[in-house]
């Protein structure tokens, strides 16, 4: 968005900026919000004789956006207000936020999901495909719950296609943060069945490679460790999260 020659230099609306940018001249407009003025003091020579000329610049003082606003048609000062509003910023995962994702993957050693929302907040498109900058997750044996942790079997707690509720414990390497599901109010919210759903057109018989979420069975946790088919009432084993 342009500037309409009110900002400095090849700044525009929009533009992220830091503290101490210089946004504008306080000849064509104010400071707003996020802002402040800094002040120049110059002596100039006009007709041989010494006279003293005060200037100003308008200056970010926090990170964020530029913004240009009109102002009331009542207002005296009739010259454009330049503001720096936070920006709005997708949320990032951190040791301790709580995480929903979906089980993409599961193997005797790890279950690895793609997180879909951080502390209730929901990522943008870019961060939920894989591939594309998404942040994910790792669910291995000994987090799942809190007792009998040597008897854990991960492909009996989740399964792909799950939504699951968890806790970031650290950043496990470079791609993935190590995940747990130990506490109570953990787990499994919403579970796809490992068969297909009923009514699907779906012959079991003949594979499941080319099979997708939306054909496999919903199911809902009806205890600690079981998920019900909301069709078919067919049980099968997860780590449920509290409430059922």
């Amino acid at each position: 968005m342009a500037s309409s020659g009110v900002l400095s230099g090849d700044l525009s609306v929009g533009d992220r900026v830091v503290p101490g940018t210089v946004l504008a001249a306080t000849a064509g407009a104010r400071a707003g919000r996020g802002t402040f003025v800094r002040t120049l003091s110059q002596e100039a020579g006009a007709s041989g004789t010494e006279q003293l000329r005060v200037t100003g610049s308008i200056c970010a003082s926090c990170i964020g956006v530029i913004h240009l606003t009109d102002p009331e048609p009542q207002d005296a000062d009739q010259r454009k207000i330049v503001s720096v509003l936070p920006a709005k910023t997708s949320p990032s995962p951190v040791t301790g936020s709580t995480v929903l994702a979906r089980v993409t993957r599961v193997s005797p050693r790890q279950a690895s999901m793609l997180i879909l929302s951080v502390d209730g907040q929901a990522l943008p498109l870019s961060h939920v495909r894989v591939g594309t900058g998404a942040y994910r997750g790792l669910l291995h044996p000994q987090n799942v719950r809190q007792t009998e942790r040597d008897r854990v079997r991960i492909v009996e707690t989740v399964r792909p296609g799950d939504l699951v509720r968890a806790r970031i414990l650290g950043p496990g390497d470079t791609r993935f943060y190590t995940l747990s599901t130990s506490s109570p109010e953990l787990g499994v919210v919403v579970a796809r069945s490992a068969s297909v759903r009923p009514g699907s057109g779906i012959c079991a018989a003949s594979g499941f490679d080319d099979i997708t979420d939306s054909d496999r069975e919903l199911m809902v946790p009806v205890s600690w460790t079981e998920c019900v088919g909301v069709v078919s009432g067919h049980r099968e084993l997860r780590k449920c999260a509290r409430p059922f």
